[in-house]
């Protein structure tokens, strides 16, 4: 993801539980999404967040260590986002696409893009 964005010339803040050390970010962040005070540094001068931290996998790990990484993470960057003022986030999902709900025909809302890599299409078929 960092990658599309420093193709399309969008400067960026990472927050990276491991540095690689080679990631096109003005700015990367250690820590925990979870770390109110590591979000607010990470969020130093954004205007748009991009929240992609998750267990895709959620059954292979403790419930905690689940809830922490995929609902308390996620609630701290939005708040933490909204009491700096930034009004734009995008959250990433590891579903990746609309499933069908028992009774309901499969059909994404309209407006709806289709999913953007093999993983996400192979989901949805």
């Amino acid at each position: 993801m960092l990658a599309l964005f420093a193709e399309e010339g969008v400067e960026v803040n990472a927050l990276v539980l491991e540095d690689p050390g080679d990631l096109p970010a003005r700015l990367v962040v250690k820590g925990d999404a979870a770390d109110p005070a590591t979000v607010r540094q990470a969020l130093a001068g954004v205007d748009a967040v991009v929240h992609l931290a998750a267990i895709p996998t959620p059954r292979r790990h403790p419930a905690r260590e689940v809830f922490a990484v995929n609902t308390l993470s996620t609630f701290t960057v939005l708040e933490e986002a909204g009491r700096a003022g930034i009004r734009h986030a995008v959250l990433g999902g590891g579903g990746g696409v609309h499933v069908k709900i028992s009774g309901t025909p499969k059909r994404s809302p309209p407006g709806a893009r289709a999913p953007v890599d093999r993983r996400g299409a192979r989901r949805r078929a």
